[in-house]
C-alpha cells in the first residue's frame, strides 16, 4: 500500500516473515505494479484532491509504493517544495527511485516508517494511500511521523472500512473458503495480508489521538476498482491471477501447509470464474470498495 508500509513479518513464522513487505509480498506487488495502480487510482483521485497540495510545500508520502502518488505530489509542490517517499519494500523503493529520478526534490527513504529518523517539523503534510494500516504498534509509529510535521501540519490518509464493505477482498476470500475450507480467522490487524486493521472509526480515532493528532475527521467513500487490469487479455483471468498472488488469498495460498499450490490456484480459478463474470465492463473486472478518508492535524 500507498502500498501499505508495514511490519516485515506475517504470522510469526519464518515463511511469514519472508512474505512480508520487505520480502516476497513487496516483490509480488512490484511485479503487478501497473495493475495495482489501476485498482487504487480511484482512491488517489479523491484523497489527493482533499490534500490540495500547494507549490513549495514539503510532504511525506507514507507507503509510497512505486511512487504514483509521490509523482503527483512532487508535481504539485514543484522544485520549490520537497516530497519524502517512505517505503518498506526494497523492490518498490527501487521502482520509486527510478520514477522520481527527474524530480530531485523528491527523495525515497527505504525502511520502516515507525523507526525512520525524521528531522523535527520538517514537513507540512502527511499523505498515505493505504500505507497507514499495517504497523505492528501504530500509536508510537504515528507519534514518530507526527514529530516530522510542523505544528498544525495537515494529514490525509486512506484506510479500508470493514471487509463486508469491500467485495474486492470479500469475494476472493469467500471463494477461497469454498475451495480450501473455512479459515478460523483471516489476518486483520497488523498482520500482513489483512488490510482491515482500521475498519472501525473508533480504532482510527484512538490511534491518531493517542499519537498526538487533533481535529480528526473520518468520512466513508465508495469506489469501483478495476481488478487485474492489463495482466491478461481475458479480464476475468487477469483478476484471478492478481487475487491469487497479492492480498489475503495470495498469502493463504503461499503459506497454507502441505498444499499443492498449482492445483490450489487451478481450483480457486475454476470457482472464481462464475463469481467474477457479472462484474466485467470496459475490459476489466470492477469490484466495489469502501474506504475511510481520514483528515487530521499534527
Amino acid at each position: 500500500m500507498n502500498e501499505a508500509i508495514g511490519i516485515a513479518g506475517g504470522a510469526g513464522s519464518a515463511d511469514g516473515a519472508a512474505l512480508g513487505w520487505g520480502g516476497r509480498l513487496g516483490a509480488r506487488w512490484a511485479a503487478h505494479a501497473e495493475a495495482m495502480e489501476a485498482q487504487l487510482a480511484p482512491l488517489s483521485d479523491i484523497a489527493l484532491k482533499v490534500l490540495a497540495t500547494r507549490p513549495g510545500e514539503r510532504v511525506m508520502d507514507l507507503g509510497a509504493g512505486q511512487a504514483c502518488t509521490t509523482l503527483a505530489l512532487a508535481d504539485a509542490v514543484g522544485p520549490a517544495g520537497a516530497v519524502t517517499a517512505l517505503e518498506l519494500s526494497p523492490d518498490l523503493a527501487a521502482m520509486a527511485r527510478a520514477r522520481l529520478a527527474d524530480r530531485p526534490w523528491a527523495a525515497v527513504l527505504e525502511g520502516d516508517a515507525a523507526t525512520q529518523t525524521l528531522s523535527p517539523a520538517s514537513h507540512d503534510a502527511l499523505f498515505s494511500r493505504l500505507g497507514c494500516m499495517f504497523f505492528a504498534d501504530p500509536v508510537p509509529a504515528f507519534a514518530n511521523l507526527r514529530a516530522g510535521l510542523v505544528p498544525g501540519g495537515r494529514v490525509v490518509l486512506c484506510a479500508y472500512t470493514a471487509r463486508e464493505d469491500n467485495p474486492w477482498a470479500g469475494i476472493p476470500i469467500e471463494v477461497a473458503e469454498t475451495v480450501f475450507g473455512p479459515k478460523a480467522a483471516w489476518p486483520t490487524g497488523a498482520e500482513i495480508g489483512g488490510p482491515f486493521a482500521w475498519a472501525e472509526d473508533a480504532t482510527v480515532r484512538a490511534i491518531l489521538t493517542g499519537a498526538g493528532f487533533g481535529d480528526v475527521a473520518i468520512t466513508p467513500h465508495d469506489v469501483s476498482m478495476p481488478i487485474g487490469r492489463g495482466i491478461a487479455e481475458d479480464p476475468v483471468e487477469a483478476a484471478i491471477t492478481l487475487t491469487a498472488t497479492v492480498g489475503p488469498v495470495g498469502r493463504r495460498i503461499a503459506l497454507e501447509p502441505e498444499v499443492d499450490r498449482p492445483a490450489a490456484v487451478a481450483a480457486y480459478a475454476e470457482a472464481m470464474r462464475p463469481r467474477l463474470a457479472p462484474f466485467v465492463r470496459d475490459g476489466a473486472v470492477h469490484l466495489g470498495g469502501r474506504f475511510w478518508l481520514i483528515e487530521a492535524r499534527a
